[in-house]
């Protein structure tokens, strides 16, 4: 299967998610009111952000997998995925009794929620809890399958229950119970059933068998240094757009960050597209990179410059009709005051979708550690220089800097990538 197809099935999972949301918030907020709507959003978010204590690894099962389906030791691939079930369950657990015995003080001391919605927002978070042991196993099976390339499952799954996960919560708004224990219970069973999916295609397809006595300290070793590392990148990287946001508000005032984020917020959706590729990318990488370096290299090359001719094809109308485009999509006064924001992180977008694949290069080849102590050296550097010109030279300076920042991260995991394929 070619690699376009694999991207397509890729874009088609993470894209069906984003359309239901869509669909789904207007109908939750009208019919079970915004305070319902934020207390649910809340959740999303939270399990979301949560499923970062798998320790990335789905990831490392998708590295690891894939050298070993290349390698003589297939046999050991059965042991690597049950340790990495085992480390998934335990993390998803702990996390999960955390939020459970945590929910009352988050709802009564960070949450400004109406004190009639007191009780069931408690409630709904306990249960909420319960489905962080499901996304985190459900995550690990995901990094498995695609280990194995098999994203055409992978990417159905995802589209299904992703999509899931916010048109049920829909149904119960617009219906006569609009309880929000409801909807999160909804939550908790879509996981499940996700969780089920993926297990049924590993059994079925892949003829999988738990042993867990055969699984050895060393496998979940490996597992957790590789994927430590890229969840800590991973979540420093995370942090910067809403580090910038607060930066943002407490340096200027809202309406800065409503023009930031308007941009930001609008720009980011076409990620998913070099994202998909990075996908795909990873196992391919990983698999070639022992014996066929030569090969992975000319691929993300090639898909480098692809995609940033693609970005200058797909950004470019924005840097030319800005103005006229936000008049019509918001209003003009709107578009007068934001659209150099739009076009300055546009072409920062531009260096942001070539960087997914010297980054996959990199993290395909083991160096997770390297790009660990980047993007944490990265995110320090950025956001102090970020607060320093916001304050001298307003959101305008600051949103240069961002555009800065994209561009030397591209051309440093660019030298990165060549350094370590030599």
């Amino acid at each position: 299967m070619s690699i376009k197809i694999k991207v397509a099935q890729v874009t088609f999972g993470n894209i069906v998610p984003m359309i239901a949301a869509a669909i789904s918030t207007p109908i939750i907020i009208n019919g079970a009111g915004k305070d319902t709507f934020a207390v649910l959003s809340i959740i999303w978010m939270m399990i979301g952000f949560i499923s970062f204590l798998e320790l990335g690894v789905g990831a490392a099962l998708t590295h690891k997998i894939s050298i070993l389906l290349k390698s003589d030791a297939i046999q050991d691939i059965e042991k690597t995925i049950t340790a990495g079930v085992l480390i998934t369950g335990f993390t998803g657990m702990v996390s999960g009794l955390l939020l459970w015995h945590s929910s009352e003080f988050i709802i009564n001391n960070w949450l400004n929620v109406n004190a009639s919605m007191t009780a069931a927002a408690t409630l709904s978070l306990k249960v909420a809890a319960i489905a962080l042991p499901l996304t985190t196993i459900s995550a690990c099976i995901r990094g498995t399958l695609e280990g194995y390339q098999d994203f055409k499952h992978s990417a159905a799954i995802r589209a299904t229950f992703g999509a899931t996960l916010y048109l049920l919560p829909s149904l119960f708004a617009s219906s006569n119970t609009k309880s929000l224990l409801y909807m999160v219970i909804s939550l908790v069973a879509t996981r499940a059933l996700m969780l089920l999916a993926y297990m049924l295609v590993l059994f079925q397809k892949y003829n999988y068998k738990f042993k867990f006595k055969e699984a050895t300290s060393d496998e979940y070793k490996k597992l957790l240094k590789f994927g430590s590392w890229m969840a800590i990148a991973n979540i420093a990287t995370q942090l910067i757009p809403a580090a910038e946001r607060i930066i943002i508000a407490n340096n200027t005032n809202l309406i800065s960050v409503a023009y930031y984020s308007a941009a930001y917020d609008t720009l980011v959706r076409f990620m998913i597209f070099p994202a998909s590729i990075a996908t795909v990318l990873f196992p391919i990488i990983s698999g070639k990179y022992i014996n066929k370096r030569a090969e992975s290299k000319k691929i993300a090359t090639n898909l480098t410059f692809q995609i940033l001719l693609a970005g200058l094809i797909v950004f470019g109308p924005i840097l030319v009709f800005s103005e006229p485009l936000l008049s019509t999509w918001i209003d003009k006064d709107f578009a007068k005051n934001s659209y150099y924001i739009f076009q300055i992180l546009a072409v920062g977008f531009i260096f942001s979708a070539a960087a997914h694949i010297p980054l996959v290069e990199i993290q395909a080849a083991g160096r997770v550690k390297s790009i660990a102590y980047f993007y944490l050296i990265q995110t320090v550097c950025y956001l102090s220089i970020f607060t320093l010109i916001i304050k001298d030279y307003g959101l305008l300076g600051a949103t240069i800097v961002s555009l800065i920042r994209s561009i030397i991260d591209f051309l440093s995991l660019l030298l990165i990538s060549k350094m370590k394929n030599k």
